[in-house]
């Protein structure tokens, strides 16, 4: 399934016109009952670069607390440009960005591995 995800998203990507942007990257999975940590490495490096080919955005969804900082700091390190969102269905989550922040600070800390 996870095969097929990547494919689907990198396909997407190809055919995408001017500034594409990966919203919730990933927030299907838990759906799916599987996890982003079953994501392998060479999977989300493949995406990424097929998103810098792109020229795409890579959302940090605070509702969906999504991507990982794993998959986050991957995408940053192959140029890929992250853009905040909250995806907000209410006007008090507006500018609300706890999990975003915690999954960049997690992305781009000295300790991230």
């Amino acid at each position: 399934m996870i095969d097929c995800l990547i494919d689907a998203t990198a396909g997407a990507l190809r055919a995408a016109g001017a500034r594409p942007q990966l919203a919730h990257l990933f927030s299907i999975l838990p759906k799916m009952g599987l996890d982003e940590s079953a994501v392998p490495d060479q999977a989300i490096g493949h995406l990424a670069r097929q998103a810098r080919r792109a020229g795409a955005l890579v959302e940090v969804n605070e509702k969906w607390a999504c991507p990982s900082a794993r998959t986050a700091r991957m995408f940053a390190e192959a140029g890929v440009r992250l853009v905040a969102s909250t995806d907000s269905h209410n006007c008090r989550d507006v500018g609300v960005y706890s999990s975003v922040r915690r999954i960049v600070d997690g992305a781009f800390s000295s300790t991230a591995a």
